[in-house]
């Protein structure tokens, strides 16, 4: 759910991207093809997709009683806490506020039969206590492991610039490219 204010933000925003009857985009066919080309829409995304304050949980029942073709409610947990002057703690701390704020999201979403959505870069226990409330929840190891990579694209990307004699630009592509196939390279390797 982008990052909105208003119930009215809300509708604009879902007549904007859903597909048929609810929606402007006038085709009847559900997600456009080449969603994750390499190099051409793999670029860097805005992030403004999520609840990440405790006035959006507040507001997240009015929203999704006003917007009911929203799909999934995502939860900003580490934005939310610092927005909320809280400890970080990967996003699922005790503080009693930051419960509360957990219980009126979840309270939410499970009233209008929407699915929960975060992620998690916590350790098995914190990964078992995320997908007790979450139907979509992004584990973060790829990109830990993909960080821990980080000199050897840069060395990559030195060698490729050095022996060619590339551009900046072809060079910042090359580089996403030989970053996106270390990430899926790490994602693959995990599954097997």
């Amino acid at each position: 759910m982008p990052q909105l204010e208003t119930v009215e933000q809300a509708k604009h925003v879902v007549s904007s991207a859903k597909f048929g009857t609810y929606g402007r985009r006038k085709v009847t066919r559900s997600v456009p093809p080449f969603l994750l080309l390499p190099v051409i829409t793999d670029h860097d995304i805005d992030g403004k997709h999520d609840i990440e304050s405790l006035e959006r949980i507040n507001d997240l029942d009015a929203i999704l009683t006003e917007v009911p073709e929203i799909d999934v409610a995502w939860l900003g947990s580490l934005n939310c806490c610092v927005s909320m002057n809280l400890p970080v703690n990967c996003g699922y701390g005790t503080e009693p506020d930051w419960q509360a704020a957990v219980q009126t999201f979840n309270a939410a979403v499970k009233k209008h039969k929407k699915p929960a959505a975060s992620f998690c870069i916590a350790d098995n226990n914190g990964l078992s206590k995320a997908a007790e409330d979450n139907v979509i929840l992004v584990h973060a190891i790829e990109f830990m492991k993909s960080l821990k990579m980080a000199p050897q694209l840069a060395i990559a990307q030195e060698a490729v610039a050095f022996k060619t004699k590339l551009s900046y630009k072809t060079t910042t592509m090359w580089r996403r490219r030989i970053c996106h196939h270390a990430i899926f390279s790490a994602h693959s390797s995990v599954g097997a």
